[in-house]
């Protein structure tokens, strides 16, 4: 037998000698483990928030918010308006101006049913009248929507207003307190009378 290079160094401990363990030879290699990054976690969208669509109304199929009917106002031949003066002023008691006022009524001839006697404001959109009588300055500019100064500056003649013949006169508590404003209140009580006469005649 043939003692080899590789013997001799072998047997003088001169070659190292290699040899595989069988336990690391059997067992796999490891395996390096990837650090798993955690997924990021999806963000949902935000919902769509859907709006309805826009009613449209056509303006030609509003309707308008119905106002009250105006009041239909009724026909009486004459509206005597005669406001009631203030108590606070220095005034001739109301007792002796009422009654000078019926006396002023009644020498003009009327019917109970001919005449309306008025003396709040707000009743006088109640009637339409075809003559009226206006006792007083006050009367008188709301009644016409003036501002005449005085009684005279309106006249004595009739004033048509809202198809209307009126006639103004000074009021039954000024003439008490001055009684030769009397005349010409009879004389504009008389040609009222005979005008609305004339005029229902013809």
């Amino acid at each position: 037998m043939s003692v080899t290079r590789e013997d001799i160094f072998r047997e003088l401990e001169l070659l190292p000698v290699w040899q595989l363990n069988s336990a690391q030879v059997a067992a796999p290699l490891p395996v390096s483990q990837s650090i798993a990054t955690p997924k990021v976690a999806d963000v949902p969208e935000p919902p769509q928030i859907i709006l309805p669509p826009e009613i449209e109304t056509p303006h030609s199929t509003l309707s308008p918010v119905s106002a009250e009917p105006p009041l239909e106002k009724v026909a009486v031949t004459w509206l005597l308006y005669c406001p009631l003066p203030d108590t606070n002023i220095e005034a001739p008691a109301s007792a002796d101006m009422l009654t000078l006022l019926k006396n002023m009524i009644n020498a003009m001839q009327l019917l109970s049913t001919d005449y309306q006697l008025v003396h709040d404001e707000q009743v006088l959109l109640r009637y339409q009248p075809e003559y009226a009588l206006l006792f007083g300055l006050a009367a008188a500019n709301t009644f016409l929507g003036t501002q005449a100064p005085d009684v005279e500056t309106l006249g004595n003649q009739p004033v048509l207003h809202a198809q209307s013949n009126c006639w103004v006169i000074d009021h039954p508590a000024d003439l008490l307190q001055t009684p030769m404003l009397k005349r010409n209140a009879w004389r504009v009580m008389c040609d009222a009378k005979a005008y609305a006469t004339q005029k229902n005649t013809q």
